[in-house]
């Protein structure tokens, strides 16, 4: 959560995003955990080698 305030407090960044590959809990829990919120999946927004894959997209507003 550190590096989130610091974005939010000491840089002024007013909104962080992060995304995963459609799948990977275990670092959905950590954006949780961090105060990230849910916002949705993304159809195939990613490129892994040959196969494009569907993303989970976490936000955070410095107001949250």
């Amino acid at each position: 959560m550190e590096v989130t305030d610091h974005a939010h407090n000491e840089m002024g960044l007013c909104r962080n995003e992060a995304w995963t590959v459609n799948g990977n809990l275990a670092s959905n829990r950590v954006l949780e955990k961090a105060g990230s919120l849910s916002e949705g999946r993304q159809r195939g927004e990613t490129l892994l080698g040959k196969t494009r894959h569907d993303v989970h997209l976490f936000g955070r507003l410095a107001g949250d």
